[in-house]
């Protein structure tokens, strides 16, 4: 019986993949003529179901890094029409900016606000024009998180506080680095030193706060709303302070 419900399965699977392609196909030959914008951008076209929508992206072939912009498209239930239609089609444009958050090259992606776009208010035969024209204009974002590119509000935030924090007393390079911990998963960090060689490492155990440590000593380390600290942690600690956490 399992194996008979896994035959049937993916004959389901099968039939509801060629029923999704049928459907799909006039707006996919369409969309070949963005191929040679593509292959500029190391892109090719994606078709998902989501939440019974079809949904065109434009991702690299490792699937880790995609174009903010992408295509939803009503599903087969909800139009009853053999094909997909530029008509029933929205077009998400999530804005963005990468931006680098460490000395040694890490990103984060500033999300700033998605524009949405009814296609079926567009002059069809402008709309293919259209992506040929917005995709090299938007950016290419890392997906999730990769071996140098952070999701970490926090972190994003106070590097630029550091690098002003460092300009002034003196020092740096500020490296980012991750390191797995038994208690909080993955915690990533901003590495750098002092004036004086003194090396001190700022972890992030969420997107809201850090906490600063220097020779196993443990310091508030600043957050969105009160970077100030992380000044006051650094010189708490070249002076020679008590440390503010313990």
């Amino acid at each position: 019986m399992p194996q008979l419900l896994t035959d049937i399965d993916t004959r389901i699977s099968a039939k509801r993949e060629a029923d999704l392609e049928t459907y799909i196909a006039p707006r996919l030959e369409e969309l070949k003529a963005l191929d040679p914008v593509l292959k500029e951008l190391g892109l090719e076209v994606i078709v998902r179901e989501v939440d019974k929508k079809v949904v065109v992206s434009f991702e690299n072939p490792a699937r880790d890094r995609a174009s903010v912009i992408t295509l939803h498209f009503d599903g087969k239930d909800k139009t009853r029409s053999a094909n997909a239609t530029w008509a029933k089609c929205i077009m998400d444009v999530d804005w963005a900016e990468i931006l680098t958050v460490s000395d040694n090259g890490w990103t984060y992606n500033a999300f700033n606000y998605p524009e949405v776009h009814e296609l079926r208010e567009w002059p069809p035969k402008s709309i293919i024009p259209s992506l040929i024209e917005f995709l090299p204009q938007n950016a290419v974002v890392q997906k999730g998180d990769g071996p140098t590119h952070t999701r970490n509000f926090a972190l994003a935030v106070l590097y630029e506080d550091l690098k002003e924090v460092l300009n002034e007393i003196g020092g740096g390079p500020v490296l980012a680095e991750r390191r797995q911990d038994d208690v909080h998963g993955s915690v990533e960090m901003l590495v750098f030193t002092d004036a004086d060689g003194r090396e001190y490492h700022l972890e992030f155990f969420n997107d809201l706060e850090a906490v600063l440590r220097e020779n196993g000593a443990v310091h508030t380390g600043g957050s969105t709303k009160d970077q100030e600290a992380l000044k006051t942690s650094i010189r708490a600690i070249q002076a020679g302070s008590v440390p503010v956490l313990k």
